[in-house]
């Protein structure tokens, strides 16, 4: 299986989240998205893990059957991963 990010961009009610953006990582791989604060790398997690769609570009998971959300896991880190009060969220 590998979850394949192509030209993923994400916009705000502030502006620009994330400028397009690709990543592709198969199973069992370790992806490390880093940046400084205000980059979009928390937007970018969500939208890898299916959980945040993005404006522009896709993200999907080849050669299996199941949603995103059912394959990628997000770790919650209070305080940090928080999404914006902006972004609408379901639960």
């Amino acid at each position: 299986m590998q979850v394949r990010a192509d030209r993923v961009s994400l916009e705000g009610h502030h502006g620009t989240l994330l400028p397009p953006t690709s990543l592709t990582f198969g199973e069992g791989d370790l992806a490390i998205v880093h940046g400084d604060p205000g980059v979009g790398v928390t937007a970018f997690g969500l939208a890898l893990a299916g959980r945040l769609k993005p404006t522009t570009g896709t993200v999907h998971a080849e050669g299996v059957d199941a949603g995103l959300t059912e394959l990628v896991a997000v770790v919650d880190a209070p305080g940090v991963s928080e999404p914006d009060d902006a972004l609408p969220l379901r639960v």
